[in-house]
């Protein structure tokens, strides 16, 4: 089985769109929806400049930040490069009496490959 380090970057990419910031900062907002999981986690917005976005995934009660990522794209030029990178994740192991019994799970990957793939779609149509 992959890492989760492998797992995460599979869902990390990089893409080439005509889209304008405003239409990037837009598809964002629709993989927001995307992403979420009622019960389970949420995406929100934790911070932006003026060709940046950073987004959390929370646990459930928006508590406990299972993963932060970033979406970033070229300030000038058309096409623009757009791409999302993931950086610190949490996982978690199943035990019994201190002895992993199961292979590391990575609780915010779900959501991260919904909002990837619905990001990539909506930068994908011109």
């Amino acid at each position: 089985m992959p890492k989760p380090r492998e797992r995460v970057a599979a869902h990390e990419f990089s893409v080439t769109t005509s889209k304008h910031e405003a239409d990037i900062r837009a598809a964002g907002e629709r993989a927001i929806i995307a992403g979420k999981r009622t019960l389970s986690n949420t995406i929100s917005v934790a911070g932006q400049s003026a060709n940046r976005i950073d987004y959390v995934i929370k646990g459930p009660g928006n508590i406990i930040t299972q993963m932060a990522f970033s979406v970033r794209w070229t300030a000038d030029g058309d096409p623009r490069e757009v791409t999302l990178t993931v950086g610190d994740f949490m996982t978690g192991q199943q035990r019994i009496f201190l002895i992993p019994v199961a292979p590391k799970s990575i609780p915010a990957l779900t959501s991260l490959q919904r909002f990837s793939a619905e990001l990539r779609t909506q930068l994908s149509n011109n």
